[in-house]
């Protein structure tokens, strides 16, 4: 017997220093939870993550537009948040895993630099978010370096809270695909 639901389908929009080697669990508890990866102007679903949550464009197939991390924090320097986030990886992960992690963020630096000219430019705008779309909801995590405690009041989205840092959809991507 055949549906006539459309599948659930995701694609994942990587910004600076991101790439497919840091969304390899995400992806695959995407597909445990029954969705299937698409071009971002087939998926139902579309994931944007730091600064790719500015630089990424909802399209018409795209039902929720999930923006995880968006660095808003007025009053707080890009540099000073980097800061706290790279301490939080060298205290927080095993010395070996932070130097993987950190080669990966320095190949993706390297290897886009035009998102890395982008993202310079759109991470200072007044109002970064104003163009995610009616549809969108920002994920905020507890500990991230990058989000202004009070990010809810900031912007006109909605904003679901969940515990951990900046990177955790990622690593641990249970709570985000739930």
């Amino acid at each position: 017997m055949t549906s006539n639901k459309p599948p659930k389908t995701f694609h994942i929009f990587y910004a600076w220093a991101e790439g497919p080697w840091f969304g390899k669990k995400t992806s695959a508890e995407l597909k445990k939870a029954g969705f299937l990866e698409a071009p971002i102007n087939e998926a139902t679903v579309l994931i944007a993550h730091s600064v790719g949550t500015y630089l990424v464009r909802p399209r018409k197939s795209n039902k929720v537009t999930i923006l995880i991390g968006p660095p808003y924090y007025p009053g707080k320097s890009v540099r000073v948040s980097i800061s706290q986030k790279r301490k939080h990886d060298r205290k927080n992960l095993p010395f070996l895993e932070y130097i993987h992690k950190l080669l990966w963020n320095i190949f993706y630096i390297i290897s886009k630099p035009l998102v890395t000219l982008r993202a310079g430019r759109v991470i200072y705008s007044e109002d970064p978010l104003s163009k995610a779309g009616s549809n969108s909801i920002v994920i905020q995590n507890d500990d991230d370096a990058f989000c202004a405690p009070n990010l809810n009041k900031l912007i006109k989205q909605r904003v679901v809270k969940l515990p951990g840092q900046h990177d955790d959809c990622w690593f641990n991507p249970v709570p985000y695909v739930k």
